[in-house]
């Protein structure tokens, strides 16, 4: 199994596609990580905000 970063934008990314992916992915037994460029806080275009673990 791998480790998988995601690397999304942290405004208006579609929350259907990180999800789905993520959760594929998971199914598989990778471990997934998931990163922004300026903070930890992500807001969707469909379900809304998601707050993120900070990163060690």
């Amino acid at each position: 199994m791998k480790n998988i970063l995601m690397i999304i934008p942290p405004e208006r990314f579609r929350d259907d596609e990180l999800f789905e992916t993520k959760e594929e992915l998971e199914k598989f037994g990778h471990k997934i990580s998931i990163n922004v460029p300026k903070n930890s806080r992500l807001f969707g275009q469909t379900i809304g905000k998601l707050l993120l673990d900070k990163n060690d």
